[in-house]
């Protein structure tokens, strides 16, 4: 993907995060979840094995699939398929539940798994979930925990942890700063 292609998606992200109640029509919650959900996956860095394979899907398992169905039948199926939790091989777990027994119980199950796990609230992180959608009005914060995206092996780009509250916040603006020091040495100390 091209730099402008990468600077516009950024754009988008950050405008479905800070949109202003003037920017139109709200979205159902289920909508802008699901666009979420479909959005981050070029925000996380999967190890090569866990990705999808070329012309495969990413596959998102929900606990709850039917609210998100209307919005998942128009997206593109080579890239993205909805499917009821348990599922094997998905990439991404959104569990959209309010009750933090499962929650923990399901997070337990995934152990080390290399997958992208996304929840509905603060506490979700706190269980060790990677990202959570954090209601703000008629938007939806991110929040995330990057301890737990490198435990289960995955990585959140810069561009993500700005967008994002950062669980632990020391660990977010080290992560920040390292990010910052290797753009300002040049393309050299670059990995």
């Amino acid at each position: 993907m091209g730099f402008l292609s990468k600077s516009l998606v950024a754009v988008l992200l950050a405008l479905l995060c800070c949109a202003p109640a003037w920017a139109g029509p709200a979205m159902a919650p289920e909508q802008l979840r699901a666009l979420f959900l479909q959005r981050i996956v070029k925000y996380v860095h999967w190890p090569e094995a866990a990705r999808p394979a070329p012309g495969r899907p990413f596959v998102i398992a929900a606990a709850n699939p039917a609210p998100l169905r209307p919005w998942f039948r128009d997206a593109d199926p080579a890239r993205f398929r909805l499917v009821a939790w348990p599922a094997e091989d998905c990439q991404v777990l959104y569990l959209n539940t309010d009750n933090p027994r499962e929650a923990a119980a399901v997070l337990q199950q995934i152990g080390g798994r290399p997958v992208l796990t996304v929840g509905e609230n603060s506490a979700f992180a706190d269980l060790g979930g990677i990202i959570s959608f954090i209601p703000s009005g008629s938007r939806l914060r991110l929040l995330a925990n990057p301890a737990a995206a490198s435990r289960a092996g995955l990585g959140l780009s810069a561009r993500l942890l700005e967008l994002a509250i950062v669980r632990g916040a020391e660990h977010g603006a080290n992560q920040r700063a390292e990010v910052e020091a290797t753009a300002d040495a040049g393309p050299e100390a670059r990995p």
